[in-house]
């Protein structure tokens, strides 16, 4: 994130709530830290569960991605 920090998550988070993501689980302070833990969950969100495109997609290439609702996202 370049700039200002805080202001890049703070809008992440409310483009995260209109693709319905449960915010209740991102940390704007974690995220605007630079830490990249908060922000895998929404990755995994944002591929697996809100753009079914782009899960037909990894699959065509082979790909198999698995995400539990944690913080890690596996490729099988």
């Amino acid at each position: 994130m370049n700039g200002d920090p805080q202001a890049a998550a703070a809008s992440l988070e409310a483009q995260l709530r209109s693709i319905r993501y449960p915010t209740a689980h991102f940390s704007v302070a974690e995220a605007a830290s630079g830490f990249p833990a908060p922000l895998l969950p929404a990755l995994g969100f944002a591929l697996l569960r809100f753009s079914p495109h782009i899960t037909r997609m990894l699959a065509e290439h082979g790909l198999q991605v698995v995400w539990g609702g944690g913080t890690r996202l596996q490729s099988q």
